[in-house]
């Protein structure tokens, strides 16, 4: 391996470290995560009038280290970006990371930290509160967010439908009470209405906006009773996922079904081997001796 390919391999190695990262890949991974929460920070405390007064040279020489650090990153990345696994090769992989979601994610905090110095661009220091997404891949590291991570996933095609039918049920109620209750405040438009809509289906209620007929009440109270109903199944398909990956954690030699683990091929109890073709509900043969 000539010494180009050898750094490029390492400076991904140091980007996306494996499950089991090094000390010094696992440091500068860490010292990132620190940045980013020193960034997040500094946006925060920013906004304090006070505090923008006494130390904002300060939050300034952190913005300029940050878009020199946060460069370097972003160029590592574009440049190892066709080292991924299922990466097209060359300039055509670097491009797809560029137009992936955290590869904008990257260049918008670019920008976040250059443009602030420029006149009338300071709306977009906001933007660099995008780049706590990249802490999540320390998820990686904790067991805790691996969980949460993969309940998720096996029940993303249930929870897709409950935003499917949340979305349905939001545009049917405010569509409903802006002909019931057309011209009055808060229903002058189906949009509008919509706000009304998801405050009370969530039943949140904030009471900004409220029916006024007697038919609007009506219909009003049933999206309310729907609402208690459509909030409950989301939590009660997340909870259901929660107990099925304790149980598989429970269960020796099982494996999430998404992880694409295959069925041990020894008994969790004596250590016998299953015979090659057998399946997994089948008896355990003895080895031989």
């Amino acid at each position: 391996m000539t010494v180009r390919p050898r750094l490029q391999a390492r400076v991904f190695e140091v980007l996306d470290p494996d499950d089991r990262p090094a000390p010094i890949e696992r440091a500068l991974n860490l010292a990132l995560s620190a940045l980013i929460v020193l960034n997040v920070a500094g946006v925060v405390l920013g906004s304090v009038p006070a505090v923008e007064r006494r130390f904002g040279a300060g939050l300034h020489l952190l913005e300029l280290f940050s878009l020199g650090v946060f460069s370097v990153e972003y160029a590592g990345r574009v440049w190892t970006a066709p080292m991924k696994s299922g990466a097209l090769p060359g300039w055509r992989g670097r491009l797809r990371w560029i137009f992936s979601v955290m590869g904008l994610i990257d260049l918008g905090v670019l920008l976040a930290l250059a443009l602030p110095g420029l006149g009338g661009l300071t709306a977009f220091r906001s933007l660099r509160l995008l780049k706590l997404v990249s802490i999540l891949k320390f998820g990686r590291y904790s067991g805790s967010l691996s969980l949460i991570g993969r309940v998720l996933r096996s029940r993303r095609e249930e929870l897709l439908t409950t935003v499917l039918i949340v979305f349905v049920l939001v545009l049917i109620a405010a569509t409903a009470l802006f002909n019931l209750e057309r011209g009055n405040k808060g229903f002058e438009s189906i949009p509008a209405a919509m706000w009304w809509a998801i405050v009370t289906l969530t039943t949140v209620g904030y009471g900004d906006t409220y029916p006024l007929t007697g038919a609007g009440r009506a219909v009003a109270g049933f999206v309310m009773l729907l609402g208690i109903g459509i909030v409950a199944l989301p939590a009660g398909l997340i909870a259901s996922g929660f107990n099925e990956e304790l149980q598989r954690r429970k269960t020796p030699g099982t494996g999430a079904p998404d992880q694409g683990h295959a069925p041990t091929p020894f008994c969790p109890h004596c250590g016998a081997r299953r015979i090659p073709d057998q399946a997994p509900t089948e008896p355990f043969v003895t080895p031989d001796p």
